[in-house]
């Protein structure tokens, strides 16, 4: 038999039993091994948010400090037009219109000094030019000894839920 069982430190563990045999062939005993299966289950968790982050809707985006985009999902090409390799060339203020840049700096000085930021109602330009309105919500990547180094991001666009609101 085997099963995963979970410490109570959190670490995962593969258990088999098996029967001990003689070498009459006869049940003498079993024996158990536990095999650390933390990295496996690991793998398993960041593959399957890897698919979720690739496969959304929503503009997933990673950029650095500074604001250079180094991850861009499928989402993010088909809301704001451009691909992922024209993308991972460019700057996320080049995706902010100017009247929000000052917003934008900011969002990313309170992320970078530990504050949580809400989603908020912003403005953002794709490829042919258009302003469209989205819902964004930052979040801050920290390395190993806590320090801000990437700032991900979700843009939802909210243009027709805006329009709807203006047109009731």
């Amino acid at each position: 038999q085997e099963r995963e069982l979970q410490d109570k430190n959190g670490n995962w563990y593969s258990m088999r039993i098996m029967p001990y045999r003689t070498v009459d062939n006869v049940i003498d005993g079993v024996v158990v091994t536990f095999v650390d299966i933390n990295k496996l289950k690991q793998t398993k968790e960041l593959n399957r948010l890897a698919t979720v982050v690739r496969d959304s809707n929503d503009a997933i985006t990673v950029q650095d400090i500074a604001g250079n985009i180094l991850a861009w999902n499928k989402g993010a090409e088909q809301v704001y037009g451009w691909s992922e390799a024209e993308a991972l060339q460019m700057n996320i203020r080049e995706l902010v219109p100017k009247s929000k840049h000052k917003e934008l700096e900011e969002l990313t000085k309170r992320l970078k000094n530990g504050e949580t930021i809400t989603s908020i109602e912003t403005q953002r330009i794709c490829k042919n030019g258009k302003l469209f309105s989205v819902w964004l919500t930052m979040t801050v990547l920290k390395d190993a000894g806590g320090k801000p180094v990437e700032i991900a991001t979700t843009e939802r666009d909210i243009s027709e839920l805006i329009n709807f609101r203006l047109n009731r």
